[in-house]
């Protein structure tokens, strides 16, 4: 089971905020695990880095705005 950061079910996306400890080996290796079982379950996922909604947040909104197009594209 996991804990998402955020989840819209309408889009079915997940918006993963990401710290320090996924940059490492160890780290990338969980969240590959974490998105290959999402994606799995119909789950698309979006990562960003936690620093970037502090210091770029218009980026990371306008991100996931497409995320959205994105998925109303597909339908």
């Amino acid at each position: 089971m996991y804990v998402l950061d955020f989840y819209c079910p309408a889009e079915r996306l997940a918006v993963e905020l990401d710290g320090q400890g996924h940059f490492d080996v160890v780290g990338q290796g969980r969240d590959e695990i974490r998105t290959a079982y999402l994606h799995s379950v119909g789950i698309r996922v979006l990562r960003v880095e936690n620093k970037l909604v502090f210091k770029q947040l218009a980026w990371v909104l306008q991100s996931i705005r497409q995320a959205f197009q994105e998925s109303n594209r597909l339908e």
